[in-house]
């Protein structure tokens, strides 16, 4: 009789450690998978800003008079239902828009800004007004964006010798 027992015993301890495998590398797999389809929507994102962004310098190139614009983004509110942050890193060559998941930094993506000279990022806090649908508004900018916030924006100021540019907000509601 002992000699039933222990091949049923190692047959089923072998399903349970198979079992156990195939769960591990299947958990892998949608990490992995997970993680390159955040990489990529983050991509996105940065490619969005950073085109708006540029089309914005590239009109107030052509403006002669001070003035400020700016555009309403249409980005998602997450990113594979997880929070995200955006905003604007000068490096060694130079500016380009950073998005990360903020939940894990470590999950990010970047698109470079093409600018020529006089073009200045603002990395500060504040406010303006701008028109909205024929009202005043506030425009709050800042340093940096985060998912889900109502009517963001990229900005620009231009000024007899400067472009300025950055991301914001409109303070108006519903």
């Amino acid at each position: 009789m002992p000699d039933v027992i222990i091949p049923r015993l190692i047959g089923i301890t072998s399903i349970i450690a198979l079992i156990l495998a195939v769960g591990f590398f299947s958990s892998n797999i949608t990490m992995q998978m997970t993680k390159t389809t955040s990489i990529s929507s983050l991509k996105d994102v940065t490619e969005q800003v950073s085109s708006e962004i540029i089309d914005l310098v590239s009109l107030a190139s052509l403006t002669p008079d001070s003035n400020s614009t700016y555009k309403v983004l249409e980005i998602p509110d997450q990113v594979n239902n997880k929070g995200y942050s955006v905003y604007l890193q000068n490096d060694s060559l130079g500016w380009k828009v950073v998005a990360y998941l903020d939940e894990d930094i470590s999950i990010r993506a970047e698109s470079n800004l093409y600018f020529k000279g006089g073009v200045n990022v603002e990395n500060g806090t504040g406010i303006f007004h701008v028109i909205y649908n024929w009202q005043d508004v506030e425009l709050f900018y800042s340093t940096r964006l985060y998912s889900g916030t109502y009517k963001p924006v990229v900005w620009c100021n231009i000024t007899q010798s400067n472009i300025m540019v950055g991301l914001g907000w409109l303070g108006v509601t519903g």
